[in-house]
């Protein structure tokens, strides 16, 4: 029970942290991406530490949070369509055979990309211009 206790606590502490990251990427809109990055190295620590259902709760906890709280938007979709849920995915697909995870890697990563381009679109009503992905 008591190592429930720590893990649970544990896992609000980095929920936390990735809220705190994330809302320094929305002031400052030139780090939302970075600071999107930063918050899914938080995952990463979850899923090698934790384990379980614990990096799901921090993702889940944490995006909720965003999307309600932050000023601006754009870090908390990426976040919660790619950065916070690649890392768990990807703990997953390292147990397959190589070809079969990279396959599933690029295909995950092809269709969360043309997620958050239509979520930031229609959704959060972003205009094409500012969702350039190029160089």
């Amino acid at each position: 029970m008591k190592n429930n206790t720590k893990k649970l606590a544990l896992a609000a502490v980095m929920s936390a942290l990735c809220f705190i990251l994330l809302l320094l990427g929305s002031v400052m809109t030139v780090l939302d991406l970075s600071t999107a990055a930063l918050a899914s190295f938080v995952i990463i620590f979850c899923v090698i530490e934790l384990g379980g259902y614990y990096p799901y709760l921090v993702w889940l906890v944490t995006s909720v949070i965003a999307m309600l709280l932050l000023p601006d938007k754009f870090g908390a979709t990426v976040f919660t369509l790619f950065c916070g849920i690649y890392p768990i995915l990807k703990s997953y697909f390292e147990r397959l055979p190589r070809v079969l995870a990279w396959s599933l890697k690029l295909a995950c990563f092809n269709i969360v990309l043309t997620a958050i381009i239509a979520v930031s679109r229609f959704l959060l009503g972003i205009p094409t211009e500012e969702i350039n992905f190029t160089l």
